[in-house]
């Protein structure tokens, strides 16, 4: 298909869409079950809008990219499944983090530390490596 747009355009057109080439092929992330304790005392409301927008936050250098099946619990308790991206660490780490076969330990021990909100962050079960 012919295009009237400048090669060079269209090329980094394509690479500003995150389709360029890079170590895997494109972002990858850290998908996993967390259980979250929230400490924060200026969180007033807990309706599942306001608890998304807070657990999206909670991590470190907006890598939240996707958050499902948020659960309220007992108190303060919620459970949801959370996406990180990988790509906000440094590039040693994040190709570390992203070898085959991956280390499911590895990878709760990154979603536990990017956890930077109020409140206490636990993996549950093993996360696993996603293609965005």
């Amino acid at each position: 298909m012919a295009s009237n747009y400048p090669r060079f355009f269209m090329l980094s057109f394509s690479h500003a869409r995150g389709s360029g080439p890079s170590h895997t092929g494109g972002r990858m992330f850290v998908e996993g079950e967390v259980e979250v304790t929230i400490k924060d005392p200026m969180l007033s409301s807990t309706d599942e809008h306001n608890l998304k927008l807070w657990l999206q936050r909670a991590f470190k250098a907006n890598s939240c990219y996707r958050i499902s099946k948020l659960k309220h619990g007992p108190g303060k308790l919620i459970r949801a499944v959370v996406a990180i991206n990988t790509r906000v660490l440094p590039e040693s780490e994040w190709k570390r983090l992203e070898a085959d076969p991956p280390d499911a330990l590895l990878m709760a021990q990154f979603i536990e530390r990017a956890f930077s909100g109020e409140g206490v962050c636990v993996v549950v079960g093993k996360p696993s490596m996603k293609a965005s």
